[in-house]
């Protein structure tokens, strides 16, 4: 059962759904007739990609505990999204046709919102995503240069890249609209996270406004889905509201097959924690033996309640990025996806402790001492970060009180 530290952050759970049961509405009502913290609350939910639930969940549950100007507001930020689900949509159908024949799988985006949410306009949007075999990259490619997309400046288009990366990035001309296609569905560190033939097996057709399009069966999705949100350690509340939706609408999901493909990719860990994540604070309802197997993972549940508390907290960056490695680390469960992903880091380590201009200034040495900024570096960054991290270990982890026993 999920804790909160604000009432906002409870709201914004409790309207994060499109089914919205009446205890949540009860439980709705009664945190809006507390004082709440609007600009927080709308800031939060933009934070969380969940605005579109928040607004609908409101209207839906009790308007009249909330003011116009809030209504309003809302409303504008729910014609803003709509209009953008518009716009992907449209360039999602482009794309489909200029590919045609070449097999394209989008993922996310417009078709996750009409699979999992029924409407377009319920899903925040941030770019179309697209999965290709990467024998089809050169044409692909090629295909979308001639919709005057072209390649973010952060990408290199070389071979050495397309080997060890996941996706490329284009953008139109004045940026309202950024395409990722991938041939991988992450870095190859992440083992077997990365290999698309999770989304390409048993693929199913569907209407995409008059077009037949490509879409991961439902089973393919939620691992795929709980592959992305262990990647990103769940910092979105959207991406739990993915997976509850998409469950809602697959009153035929196969669990069985769903639990055999887990282990075969050796993933079975990833996946009980993202579905017993959406559990915990979306109350998401799942089989009794799916829930047997969540509580039987003791990583899974000490993880659990930290995630949840890390939904609603804000850490120092380089703080947040040395957490992902050492959860990602303790949840990857194949040995050799483990010691591929140590290398990743120790290499990202290594650049990191690199001197910068900041390190240099920090004392001017002569050239002859020039090494010992390799010692001044790291000393630098606990001065930084060190008590962030202290802070926050004393949070998850505090010293038990000593007992009155007076």
């Amino acid at each position: 059962m999920a804790i909160f530290a604000r009432p906002e952050d409870e709201l914004l759970v409790c309207c994060a759904r499109i089914d919205v049961p009446p205890a949540i509405a009860d439980r709705i009502t009664a945190l809006l007739d507390a004082p709440l913290d609007w600009v927080y609350l709308q800031d939060l939910a933009q934070r969380h990609a969940v605005g579109p639930l928040l607004n609908r969940s409101l209207r839906a549950v009790c308007p009249e505990r909330v003011s116009e100007v809030v209504l309003s507001q809302l409303a504008a930020a729910q014609a803003q999204n709509t209009r953008r689900a518009l716009q992907l949509s449209g360039e999602l159908l482009k794309l489909l046709r200029i590919f045609a024949p070449v097999p394209v799988l989008p993922i996310k985006g417009p078709v996750l919102a009409l699979m999992a949410y029924g409407n377009l306009a319920l899903r925040d949007y941030a770019d179309l995503d697209v999965v290709i075999h990467e024998r089809d990259l050169v044409v692909a490619l090629a295909r979308l240069q001639s919709l005057d997309l072209t390649l973010d400046a952060d990408y290199t288009p070389s071979t050495e890249y397309v080997r060890t990366e996941y996706h490329y990035r284009f953008v139109d001309a004045d940026r309202s609209v950024g395409v990722e296609v991938h041939w991988r569905l992450a870095p190859r560190h992440y083992g077997a996270l990365a290999a698309p033939d999770l989304l390409w097996r048993d693929a199913q057709t569907f209407d995409y406004f008059g077009l037949s399009a490509l879409a991961p069966r439902p089973e393919a999705y939620l691992l795929y889905l709980c592959g992305h949100g262990f990647r990103h350690l769940w910092s979105k509340l959207a991406w739990l509201c993915d997976i509850a939706e998409l469950l809602r609408t697959s009153p035929d999901f196969d669990w069985s097959a769903t639990l055999e493909e887990a282990r075969r990719l050796q993933m079975m860990r990833v996946m009980l924690l993202g579905i017993g994540l959406a559990r915990d604070v979306l109350a998401v309802p799942l089989p009794d033996e799916i829930v047997r197997l969540i509580t039987a993972d003791r990583v899974v549940q000490r993880l659990i309640p930290q995630l949840r508390r890390d939904l609603f907290a804000s850490h120092p960056k380089s703080a947040q990025e040395l957490r992902r490695y050492l959860l990602h680390l303790r949840i990857i469960e194949d040995r050799r996806t483990r010691l591929r992903y140590l290398r990743h880091v120790g290499a990202v380590l290594l650049r990191r402790l690199h001197p910068n201009a900041q390190d240099r200034g920090v004392i001017k040495l002569p050239r002859a001492l020039s090494f010992l900024y390799y010692l001044i570096r790291p000393l630098r960054l606990i001065v930084i970060y060190g008590p962030a991290l202290i802070r926050r270990n004393r949070v998850q982890h505090p010293d038990p009180s000593p007992r009155d026993d007076d």
